[in-house]
This record gives C-alpha cells, structure tokens and sequence, in this order.
C-alpha cells in the first residue's frame, strides 16, 4: 500500500456501513460496524486505544481515538462522528490525537450523521512527526489488569 490507500478502504467501508445504516444510529454503532468491515477485510484494527501525551515524563493527558487502522507500515486513527456536520472541534481533536501519536500515522474524521457519509483527512502537526510508534490498546490493559 502505497501513499492514501489505507485511507481510501477505510473510507470505502465507511460508504457501506453508512448505505446499509443511515445516519440515525449513535457513533457507537458505526464504530462497531466499521471494525467489523474493516477486519473482515484483513486489516489490524484496535478500538480506543491509549494514546498518551508526554511532557518530560509526564502525562499531560490520555486520548482514545475512536479507531486505529494499520496495514503495511500505515497507520490512520480514525474518529467517528453522528453530527449534522464535521466541526473545527472535530479537526482539533484529531489533531491531538496526531500530535499525541509517536510516530507516522494520519488523521480521518467520518461523519455517519449527515444524509451521505462526510469525511475530513487530518495531517499530523509537523513538529511530532520524529517519534517511535507507543500505544496500548483496550485489549492490553485488560489482559495487564
């Protein structure tokens, strides 16, 4: 996979989850709908990871995109939204999650409220761009705890 190809079937499962749904149902449901499509497809899928934001060893803040979607070095956190638009809080907060990320990954926002799915790419902020990928997922911390 090259470039926004991993971009492109996220979006693409999103269009299909979105056509058999509607835009009636709470992010939840989308999400877990959009895992399942994704990962029937063969992707790595994690549901709210941890992603924390460190400051010289100390954690400034835990965030849980919605969605972390890897294949072939690729990484995209998504977040799912059921609004009646994508907001500028919207992109704020992926962007946080972006900066918060240790290592290359992009952004997604897919709104599933609207009549025809909508859906924001976000870049990551150029000044985060040189650490190594750390995460934890849900999935881990039960298997810890």
């Amino acid at each position: 996979m090259r470039g926004n190809d991993l971009t492109y079937a996220i979006i693409g499962a999103a269009m299909e989850v979105h056509r058999r749904l509607g835009p009636w149902h709470p992010e939840r449901v989308y999400q877990r709908a959009l895992e399942a499509t994704l990962t029937g497809q063969g992707l790595t899928v994690l549901s709210q990871p941890r992603v924390t934001l460190n400051w010289d060893g100390t954690v400034l803040a835990v965030y849980r995109p919605d969605l972390v979607v890897r294949r072939e070095g690729e990484t995209v956190l998504v977040e799912i939204k059921a609004e009646p638009s994508i907001t500028e809080a919207h992109l704020k907060q992926v962007r946080a999650y972006l900066a918060a990320w240790r290592g290359p990954a992009r952004g997604l926002i897919l709104n599933f409220g609207e009549p025809r799915l909508a859906w924001k790419r976000v870049r990551k902020p150029r000044s985060t761009l040189h650490r190594a990928p750390s995460f934890h997922s849900q999935e881990e911390e039960e298997e810890e705890g």
